[in-house]
């Protein structure tokens, strides 16, 4: 008989073998849009610029969480919080349009190619709705409606979520909710499960560093510069990644600790860079 653990750890490894089939199944400018910040153009980026952002693109941790009932949801956004670079002409409005275009385009071919068909065994209603199970119900609904975060624009994204798990309500009455415009990072701490915040002060900048939890993974794609010997060798992949203050990393060891712990059992064996 199939426990719930092997069919999270067998679900976790169809989607991850799916999502990079799919990331390598791209055209080499599809990719480049996709990794490209609003401020940059596409073209300007190499190949191996290109090859090491998307190195961290992957959602399969994030879904593992997920099916492991420690995060609510999942959200999918091919949006980049990686720096511009100086020095450059921004792109035009018209290339910003086709930009977001493309990329709309790629994450609608991204949840038909492989969220749904990964996660569809897992896409049915609770016998009780409403009630908490200890197996995920998940649902998946797209942002229409203008809504933003304190970092970025959510419309357009979309939201995998376990229809079972206690925060629903949450996710239902902000993230999904036609009358909600604004969303605040105390929300998304809770509906996406991390335990830091952004910096509000001046002070606050100068102690905020960046969490990952990841996994030692060969690269999705070789970066031209990268030798034929070095290319064989694992590279760290943040799976999920976050901001926290130095005086939350207490808090942010604990909540490692669970997920380095759940993450064994569906075979992520996870590692902390701050």
């Amino acid at each position: 008989m199939t426990t719930l653990l092997t069919k999270v750890a067998e679900t976790v490894q169809a989607y991850k073998d799916r999502e990079v089939n799919w990331f390598r199944g791209l055209a080499p400018m599809q990719r480049a849009v996709l990794v490209a910040e609003s401020s940059e153009l596409p073209a300007n980026l190499g190949a191996t610029a290109v090859a090491y952002r998307l190195h961290d693109l992957p959602h399969y941790g994030e879904v593992a969480f997920m099916l492991l009932g420690l995060k609510p949801c999942v959200l999918y956004s091919f949006g980049s919080d990686i720096a511009s670079p100086p020095n450059e002409p921004p792109p035009s409005q018209a290339e910003n349009t086709l930009m977001a275009t493309t990329k709309a385009s790629l994450l609608a071919d991204y949840i038909t190619q492989v969220v749904k068909p990964s996660l569809h065994a897992w896409m049915s209603p609770p016998a009780i709705p409403g009630a908490h199970s200890p197996s995920p119900h998940l649902a998946l609904a797209p942002i229409r409606h203008w809504l933003r975060s304190p970092e970025m624009d959510l419309v357009g994204s979309f939201v995998c979520y376990n229809v079972s798990h206690p925060l629903v309500a949450l996710i239902d009455s902000h993230l999904l909710n036609p009358a909600q415009t604004m969303i605040s990072e105390v929300v998304l701490q809770q509906v996406l499960d991390y335990p830091g915040t952004l910096p509000a002060t001046a002070s606050e900048c100068a102690c905020v560093c960046e969490v990952c939890y990841g996994v030692f993974e060969p690269h999705l794609l070789t970066p031209e510069s990268t030798s034929a010997d070095l290319a064989t060798l694992p590279k760290f992949r943040a799976l999920f990644s976050y901001c926290a203050l130095a005086e939350q990393l207490p808090q942010v060891r604990h909540h490692f600790a669970r997920y380095c712990a759940a993450g064994r059992q569906a075979g992520l064996d996870l590692r902390l860079v701050l």
